[in-house]
């Protein structure tokens, strides 16, 4: 898998003093490569959008509002482990923990994300 920054310069969407420039400062700040492409006008949200949806081999989503994310959801198991699973914990409703996913889950992931957080989810 290509990182977002040689997508960038493969398409030339950005010069590599802007990535390195990208990169010095995220790494000086912290926070994300792609909130630093943003401030800096490398490129406009919904090129960002389309590229990280390509990058993680997903279709991009709507366009608005992102959903809504209960901390206490959240912090039921890792990002590694969200990313890997390409989860997103929602909210814990009625006794479930409630997810959004981009692809549908395969009954062992279903099995671990239940082993993980102790409840079913939906």
């Amino acid at each position: 898998m290509s990182s977002l920054c040689q997508i960038l310069l493969d398409r030339s969407v950005a010069t590599l003093s802007q990535v390195d420039a990208v990169l010095a400062a995220q790494a000086h700040r912290g926070g994300s490569v792609g909130a630093e492409l943003l401030a800096r006008d490398v490129l406009a949200e919904a090129e960002l959008h389309d590229l990280l949806g390509e990058l993680h081999e997903l279709p991009a989503g709507p366009a608005g509002e992102p959903l809504s994310v209960d901390a206490a959801a959240n912090a039921l198991f890792s990002a590694t482990m969200a990313c890997h699973l390409r989860v997103i914990p929602l909210e814990r409703r009625d006794g479930h923990l409630w997810v959004a996913t981009s692809i549908p889950l395969s009954e062992d992931n279903e099995r671990r994300i239940v082993a993980q957080v102790n409840m079913p989810i939906c």
